[in-house]
């Protein structure tokens, strides 16, 4: 992944994260499917769309999502708290 993508990616999730936040959240599943379509195995889209998944209350996919985030950057804490989270 080039350097603009990953700053772009980076950027679609906060202003999701912002959008959500603000109760905007037709916005905010618009940005995110705008990061899934640019980085669809990114740990950062992967770990969005699980937190998503975990307050619809599917947490069998948002955990399948989080263990592929997991895979792909295990130094990420933030991963491992979102992976614990989807087992409780």
């Amino acid at each position: 992944m080039s350097a603009n993508d990953e700053t772009l990616v980076r950027g679609l999730i906060q202003q999701a994260e912002r959008a959500s936040a603000a109760g905007q959240r037709d916005e905010a599943r618009r940005l995110l499917a705008q990061a899934e379509a640019t980085a669809p195995s990114h740990p950062v889209v992967l770990n969005a769309r699980a937190l998503e998944l975990l307050q619809a209350g599917d947490a069998a996919r948002a955990r399948e999502l989080l263990e592929r985030a997991v895979a792909a950057d295990g130094d990420n804490p933030s991963l491992w708290m979102n992976l614990a989270t989807a087992f409780h």
